[in-house]
């Protein structure tokens, strides 16, 4: 029978666990922390730079990764970035503790946010290893929208500081497309091509490189295990294949997806 007694000494012993509970919350090392909340706000894959083999037979039934569709995941990484935002104000610790998190993986869904993430990166930008510049801009939804000199201006400043970005995904959409400018395609392999592991530049990005600027940038990414997708212009009869880009040795190269219009080669 539950007797008064015995109802409080119920009462007693969840207020004991829960004073425990409390207690040893605030006793975690800060690596234990770090591993809960890589857990919570990380999406699957997200640094990922092991293709899939679809010839074994134990991974034949897995999705791609998602460094090969990254548009597929534009909503996922978005959230997954929204909670880190929203972890590193809980309070002083976990900001210490989530910053390096926070930036780890970069998802540009706009060019109106470049401003403020080349802002950001002259402090964080060593914790960057992923950038997915996913933006779909409509001049017409903006108020104040970047003139493509100053949108350049700031992926220019944005690549100089991310010494460590391993993955990078270019997949822009607007109604105007545009050449990449020397300049920002120089920062770009001087300072990211050393680290990069993953390289993914959408054929329908509206953002493109010259063929000169992008064959430079694959010569630079000496460590390169990864090519998900590649801008491959239409350059007719002169080139091999149609192909403008004499790949270099690429000892680390583990797959490669070429596009051109709407065939895979």
């Amino acid at each position: 029978p539950v007797t008064l007694n015995s109802c409080e000494r119920a009462a007693d012993s969840f207020t004991t666990v829960d004073l425990l509970m409390n207690h040893t919350l605030t006793r975690l090392p800060p690596e234990l922390w770090i591993r809960i909340l890589q857990f919570a706000t990380t999406v699957t894959g997200q640094i990922q730079v092991e293709p899939q083999r679809p010839l074994e037979d134990d991974v034949a039934s897995l999705p791609l990764p998602h460094i090969l569709s990254p548009l597929s995941a534009r909503a996922k990484f978005l959230a997954a970035q929204a909670t880190r935002a929203a972890v590193v104000r809980v309070c002083k610790a976990w900001h210490i503790i989530a910053t390096p998190l926070l930036y780890e993986s970069v998802c540009v869904p706009s060019s109106a946010t470049l401003a403020a993430l080349a802002e950001a990166v002259t402090r964080h930008g060593k914790f960057v290893r992923r950038l997915d510049l996913l933006m779909v801009d409509d001049a017409s939804r903006q108020s104040l929208p970047l003139s493509e000199i100053q949108k350049h201006r700031r992926l220019e400043e944005i690549f100089t500081r991310l010494p460590r970005l391993e993955i990078l995904n270019v997949a822009t959409r607007a109604d105007v497309r545009i050449t990449v400018p020397a300049h920002t395609m120089y920062a770009l392999r001087e300072t990211c091509a050393p680290s990069l592991l993953s390289l993914s530049w959408d054929s329908a990005s509206n953002l493109h490189p010259s063929v000169q600027d992008m064959q430079s940038l694959l010569c630079a990414t000496r460590n390169l295990r990864n090519l998900g997708q590649l801008y491959w212009p239409d350059c007719g009869s002169g080139y091999p294949l149609g192909c403008p880009y004499a790949l270099p040795i690429l000892r680390n190269l583990d797959s490669m997806t070429l596009v051109h219009g709407h065939d895979d080669h």
